[in-house]
């Protein structure tokens, strides 16, 4: 689905579904945060085999590599200290002391590369992190290999970090992460790579880098392996497709991400601050924007994240604190298409002084400007609906604040978390038709949601264009449109059920766990996003574990697709 640099797979049936959750097997092509695209394996094979490193993750820049670790380590470890070996005055594009500036209450000590043997090792905190930044990484291991060896039985992190790759290889022996820029001198992609032989740490790195979503683009990856080869895409049209999306949301500045989720975790690590951690979310969250703040430490003596659910969103003058940063929603919530009154909320925050942050993929802005209701921020997974083509992964960020776009522009510039120029193109080919698109889009999940309601193997519709859905007025007061996911409920609501349904083969749906394409998809939703989880845990979000989503199309003719439902909901009637 989507050719070449396809964003999504197909699972044709619920065993796959099972097969793809328990990690059995290795699947072609996926939704790119969880399912490295071919050429984005062959680099982080490749890597991985010739620097001898039994993991490597690509991810969009150094700069963004050493953000993410950095985070990371101070996120698993008490009280670290920084210190810095090295011969150069920054990494990548960054100064030092620029790098280090949002952690005044981290020790950071830096001294040249010829002092390093002189350090007493009994003094060395198996908590502190060691960064080694030097021009020639394969000199320098060779040079101090034996001392280095010595460190580690001392248990300090030590990241040996280079902009560029080298000729000889380093078989990591000594470093637990080799952070490593992926273009030679002259090359113009951006990318870099993890690489470690430290089980656990890397593979807790590696999920955090999922959720967070900065990884490598599969369109910089076949520039960087030279298939094909290509100057990147112009400046003046990544201006142009920022200046676009800003004026589809009326916004005044709009920045790109690598993914929907990094644009959202980009704004979570702007709006919050040591002394006002807390976000409070209204409406069910997009699976991943809910894990990152359900699973992020409480500031010490601080409250935790909040969440509350459309119908609670009266209490929310009674839940804030003096710590609270933000509170984020969605336009249209996903799966169970709830509308969450922006109105309201948009003059709580105000009256609080607090960032509102509305995550607008579902409805677009043709359906839906969060701005003109009061709120500070909009994301997208541009990946959506603004593409529908399935070949394009990236997000973006709105905003008509000139002083929260300041602070945006710089995070981005100094991060270097931007969108791959090469899915910049794509996605400015992809949204040229967006209107015509989206109105077939508002059409067709209509007459799908009719449909189902009144089908007899179907208990329960969720789609806030139907009067039965408990968001109707909402919908009907705040959207255009009710855009194009209906999520739905079997009578037979059990795994057998499911199956009798989903099994079947289709002619005119596609299953597959996306959205916003331009054909339709269908996915056991629950099943893929939230296939850990306790039956406790699903019962307080609202969901049934069986319960199936349909991501309708914009098909000129959608019977097609009804007949297809038609005939696997037969399987469904006793």
């Amino acid at each position: 689905m989507g050719g070449e640099f396809a964003v999504a797979g197909t699972l044709p049936t619920i065993e796959d579904v099972i097969d793809f959750k328990e990690e059995r097997g290795q699947f072609p092509y996926g939704y790119y945060r969880f399912v490295d695209h071919p050429y984005v394996r062959k680099i982080r094979e490749g890597l991985g085999d010739y620097y001898g490193a039994r993991h490597c993750v690509p991810v969009t820049s150094l700069e963004t590599a050493f953000f993410e670790l950095l985070e990371y380590v101070l996120s698993v470890t008490t009280d670290p200290s920084i210190h810095i070996v090295t011969d150069s005055n920054g990494i990548g594009g960054i100064e030092w002391a620029d790098a280090f500036r949002d952690y005044s209450r981290i020790s950071v000590t830096r001294f040249p590369e010829d002092e390093w043997p002189s350090l007493d090792l009994t003094q060395i905190n198996r908590n502190d992190l060691w960064i080694v930044a030097v021009q020639d990484p394969a000199q320098w291991c060779t040079r101090f290999d034996a001392f280095m060896h010595r460190m580690a039985k001392y248990r300090g992190i030590l990241v040996l970090l280079t902009s560029r790759p080298r000729e000889l290889s380093l078989q990591l022996r000594g470093p637990q992460f080799y952070l490593t820029g992926l273009g030679e001198d002259g090359v113009t992609v951006a990318g870099a790579a993890i690489l470690s032989n430290a089980d656990r740490q890397i593979m807790e790195l590696r999920n955090r880098l999922k959720r967070r979503g900065p990884l490598l683009s599969s369109r910089n990856a076949a520039r960087l392996l030279g298939t094909p080869s290509s100057s990147p895409p112009d400046q003046s049209m990544i201006v142009r497709l920022a200046t676009r999306i800003s004026q589809l949301e009326q916004g005044s500045h709009t920045f790109l991400y690598p993914s929907g989720m990094n644009a959202i975790a980009s704004v979570l690590d702007l709006v919050r601050t040591p002394e006002t951690p807390q976000v409070i979310s209204v409406g069910h969250l997009y699976s991943d924007t809910y894990t990152t703040l359900r699973d992020a430490p409480a500031a010490e003596g601080g409250p935790g994240n909040i969440f509350l659910g459309v119908d609670e969103v009266e209490r929310l003058p009674e839940v804030l604190t003096d710590r609270t940063a933000a509170i984020i929603t969605e336009s249209i919530t996903n799966p169970l298409n709830d509308v969450p009154d922006l109105d309201f909320i948009a003059e709580i925050a105000r009256k609080n002084d607090l960032t509102l942050i509305v995550d607008n993929s579902i409805a677009t802005p043709y359906n839906c400007r969060p701005l003109s209701h009061g709120a500070d921020i909009v994301v997208h997974s541009t990946t959506k609906f603004f593409s529908g083509a399935n070949d394009h992964g990236g997000g973006a960020v709105t905003t008509e604040d000139a002083a929260l776009a300041e602070r945006l522009a710089e995070q981005q510039i100094r991060w270097r978390n931007e969108m791959s120029p090469w899915e910049a193109q794509a996605l400015w080919t992809n949204l040229q038709d967006f209107e015509d698109r989206m109105a077939r889009f508002n059409r067709n999940a209509v007459a799908v949601a009719e449909f189902l309601e009144q089908h007899p193997a179907v208990s329960r519709v969720y789609y806030s264009g139907l009067p039965s859905h408990r968001s109707h007025r909402t919908a009907s007061r705040l959207l255009n449109g009710g855009s194009s996911v209906v999520s739905f409920l079997l009578r037979d609501d059990s795994l057998e059920g499911l199956q009798k349904m989903y099994d079947p083969p289709m002619q005119h749906i596609i299953k597959a766990p996306t959205l916003g394409s331009n054909h339709t998809l269908m996915c056991p939703y629950v099943l893929i996003a939230h296939y850990y989880e306790t039956e406790e845990m699903l019962h307080s979000l609202g969901l049934s574990r069986y319960l199936v989503r349909v991501a309708v199309g914009c098909e000129p003719v959608i019977e097609p697709v009804i007949e297809d439902l038609e005939h696997s909901l037969q399987h469904c009637i006793p």
